[in-house]
């Protein structure tokens, strides 16, 4: 088993580890089916058809275009499913809340460790998530890993090797920090890095409080 001596950087996951990825994608919907609807935000219609389109979301794993046809036909509107997906796609960002434990957190071990972001998606969004959650500080341009700028997607070996070559440690030393079991833990896993499950986001379950060798899977 891996302990704290043997770090020497950590790689962190994005979504739903380093900012509640899920809160806004539900923020997000509930303004939208309100304004469809004209529905009041906060009564029980809305709330019932946006816990049923966050289940169809499987937290960003579902498939999104599923999610737009189901979100229109329960608003009865009349937008395309592919407008709506590309208004998530513009829009979620926005929805982005951040929390000033994850920040906490990471002024501190930024002191102390090199650190990256290995994430999934497309570069202009998931840029824009990492600025609205307040994470930029932490994280320069270069340590921003994102499949869709480097052609590699998370389980890939690949993508955390490139984490690997730009953080400037062996992956035997990098800490790989993640909430997905297969793209972050298995993933990290079998490209060298050393995997912890995080527990869904920082913002809403402490990670921070439990740092830095308690969550499950670490070492």
């Amino acid at each position: 088993m891996n302990n704290q001596s043997n770090i020497s950087a950590i790689a962190w996951d994005l979504d739903n580890t380093l900012f509640d990825r899920d809160a806004a994608f539900r923020r997000l919907l509930t303004a939208w089916l309100a304004g469809q609807t004209k529905l009041e935000a906060e009564g029980d219609a809305i709330r019932k058809m946006t816990a049923q389109l966050m289940l169809l979301d499987q937290s960003g794993y579902g498939d999104r275009m599923e999610v737009c046809r189901e979100a229109a036909a329960m608003a009865g509107s009349l937008v395309p499913a592919g407008d709506l997906r590309a208004e998530i796609h513009q829009r979620l960002a926005d929805f982005v809340s951040p929390d000033r434990r994850t920040t906490d957190l990471l002024r501190t071990l930024s002191r102390r460790f090199p650190m990256a972001v290995v994430t999934n998606g497309a570069v202009t969004l998931q840029r824009a998530k990492i600025a609205r959650a307040g994470l930029s500080p932490f994280f320069p341009a270069d340590a921003v890993i994102i499949s869709a700028e480097v052609g590699f997607e998370k389980p890939d070996a690949r993508i955390f090797k490139i984490a690997e070559e730009r953080l400037g440690v062996p992956a035997s030393e990098v800490l790989f920090i993640g909430d997905h079991v297969e793209n972050d833990i298995a993933g990290a896993a079998r490209a060298g890095p050393i995997p912890c499950a995080s527990t869904v986001a920082c913002g809403s379950t402490a990670i921070g409080a439990r740092w830095p060798w308690t969550a499950r899977s670490c070492p």
